[in-house]
């Protein structure tokens, strides 16, 4: 799947306190790189595509139930061996669906990539303003393992990247990150 950026060049360096690099420079270029690699480690801590905006279709496999958990995924349309079906969404409460049921006695028949879900296979279309932060404060976190030398602040790693938070305010982002992306990890039952 295509990966969305969680953030923009312009917003990570607004956080920094730095002039963004010029579009043509290899600096902007490695921080574009760094904010698709949080954005895709952000979807791996979480378990799930927090978001995107494109619409795409996903192939499940039929078993003869008339409930399926499948990803979470905004205003699906669901066809059952090429037949359109109308299906109920849960949870109820949620922008996205992460279960769809069939009604009036229809089953999801056996069969391999019988059951094809199409929508925004994420939770939000729209970027969140929490996520977009958590994501300024990861990549800013690479930026200052690159420019800082010797060991200054807390330091971690995340997935194959050093971050680096020098300030006693950075430090404390980097712990709300942390709560932030908690609140939206998905749970296998």
């Amino acid at each position: 799947m295509n990966q969305e950026p969680y953030t923009t060049v312009e917003s990570v360096c607004n956080y920094l306190g730095i002039t963004p690099p010029s579009e043509s420079s290899v600096e902007f270029q490695e921080m574009e790189s760094w904010i698709l690699a949080m954005s895709t480690w952000m979807d791996n801590y979480t378990n799930r595509t927090l978001y995107r905006q494109e619409e795409s279709t996903i192939l499940y496999d039929g078993d003869g139930s008339d409930l399926m958990v499948i990803r979470d995924v905004v205003d699906p349309t669901v066809t059952v061996d090429d037949r359109p079906m109308e299906v109920f969404t849960y949870p109820t409460h949620k922008t996205y669906a992460s279960r769809i049921r069939l009604g009036d006695g229809w089953r999801f028949t056996r069969g391999i990539q019988n059951v094809a879900v199409t929508g925004v296979h994420a939770m939000f279309i729209y970027l969140p303003e929490d996520v977009q932060q958590a994501c300024n404060v990861l990549v800013a976190g690479i930026y200052n393992a690159k420019e800082v030398q010797g060991k200054v602040g807390t330091s971690e790693t995340i997935g194959s990247y050093s971050v680096t938070y020098r300030e006693p305010a950075q430090q404390t982002d980097y712990a709300n990150v942390k709560t932030i992306l908690g609140a939206y990890r998905r749970i296998a039952l």
